[in-house]
């Protein structure tokens, strides 16, 4: 949820929604993961966000979040790829990512993310703006709940999707 706004964007307002979507649909490191060891697929995460630090507007948490976020996506879904690879087990690594993603997401906006980012930006008004969007969000734990939690889980299918559907097409330049 936390996302660099666009550059000349007023600090003032929430990030709009084609930005996060712009942001976080291109992640190289999901489609990485399955020939590459673990270590280069949150390596990808990693070199992608030190690129984005070059132009934040969030004080480095939106990258810290893309990293954090990203990360818990393509760890267990390489871990389960690399033990058996089967299109079966891909398919069951990437929804266990998903998952984890998802949890992952809610604690560490919870514990880290969020409390950080309300040093420059105040989270009422983070939750006022989100709350316009969704009226059941009316405090931090709503907020994830019915913000970040769903955005978690959807941007990780439509990760997952598209990996599915490229994964073979890259593996086989990736082995030449």
């Amino acid at each position: 949820m936390i996302q660099d706004l666009e550059p000349g964007a007023r600090r003032d307002a929430a990030p709009p929604a084609p930005v996060a979507a712009r942001r976080h649909v291109v992640d190289p490191a999901a489609g990485e993961t399955g020939e590459v060891v673990v270590r280069a697929g949150v390596a990808v995460e990693a070199v992608k966000n030190i690129l984005h630090l070059l132009m934040t507007t969030t004080g480095g948490v939106g990258e810290l979040a893309n990293f954090l976020i990203g990360s818990s996506l393509v760890v267990p879904a390489a871990l389960l790829y690399r033990y058996k690879r089967t299109k079966t087990m891909a398919l069951a690594g990437l929804l266990i990512g998903v998952v984890t993603m998802a949890a992952a997401g809610a604690l560490a906006n919870y514990y880290l993310l969020l409390p950080f980012y309300s040093t420059f930006f105040p989270l009422e008004a983070v939750i006022a703006m989100s709350a316009k969007a969704n009226p059941a969000i009316k405090d931090m734990g709503s907020l994830i709940l019915y913000g970040i939690v769903p955005f978690n889980l959807l941007k990780g299918l439509v990760l997952s999707i598209l990996t599915l559907a490229v994964y073979k097409r890259i593996s086989r330049v990736l082995h030449n």
